[in-house]
């Protein structure tokens, strides 16, 4: 059987809660998660300088934990300072389950997204997502559907891997077809579809089209 049609688990290593999730978004084989269309993509500023940051930007920021507070009261946030080379932000969290204090330690560095807002004049992040793949630092991040037991960031993970195993893959359009339309390669089209490269998206989806005739 061709990879592409086999089943993802069979391909990627996947934990069983994550293949039934797989499952309930209908993405059963390798293809169907390649082909998982996402349904909007979001601008990410990427590594902004810190002392220039405006409420509302979503941000992908690499920083150094400089203080870790943990409130007196349950009903105040956790507290996290962090600092790079063009300046600071505070994380904030109502709560840390205890597999997440691990990455919050004082000197680690850490890299994560979210949006900015402004407290008493000072830039902070309420519950940003940690980033543990490089990969998935992108200008775009691609939104997919999604059901309980995956996050978007799994999805974009599963997707990045699963490229791996198409980067030799043998075109099966002709190519004087490919020339003729001015068609990327299947493995091209697939990284466009899920804004990994800067090619136009339109031509992406037309040459998806073509696999569909």
């Amino acid at each position: 059987m061709h990879i592409l049609f086999e089943n993802v688990e069979k391909v990627i290593k996947i934990q069983e809660p994550k293949v039934l999730a797989l499952k309930r978004l209908n993405i059963i084989r390798l293809i169907d998660l390649l082909l998982y269309i996402p349904s909007e993509a979001k601008r990410k500023n990427i590594f902004p300088d810190l002392s220039k940051l405006k409420h509302g930007q979503d941000v992908i920021i690499s920083a150094k934990i400089q203080e870790v507070l943990y409130p007196n009261k349950r009903s105040s946030p956790i507290r996290i300072s962090v600092k790079n080379s063009t300046g600071a932000i505070t994380l904030v969290f109502f709560k840390l389950h205890d597999y997440q204090k691990r990455y919050f330690r004082i000197g680690n560095e850490i890299l994560f997204q979210g949006k900015v807002e402004f407290f008493d004049f000072h830039p902070q992040i309420s519950h940003p997502e940690l980033i543990f793949d490089k990969n998935l630092v992108a200008e775009y991040e691609p939104k997919y559907p999604l059901t309980y037991a995956i996050t978007n960031s799994q999805i974009r993970s599963l997707i990045i891997k699963a490229m791996d195993y198409i980067k030799n893959i043998d075109e099966w359009i002709p190519k004087d077809i490919i020339d003729q339309h001015n068609l990327p390669s299947f493995y091209n089209a697939v990284k466009t579809l899920h804004y990994l490269n800067n090619q136009p998206y339109n031509l992406a989806l037309k040459r998806l089209k073509f696999d569909e005739a």
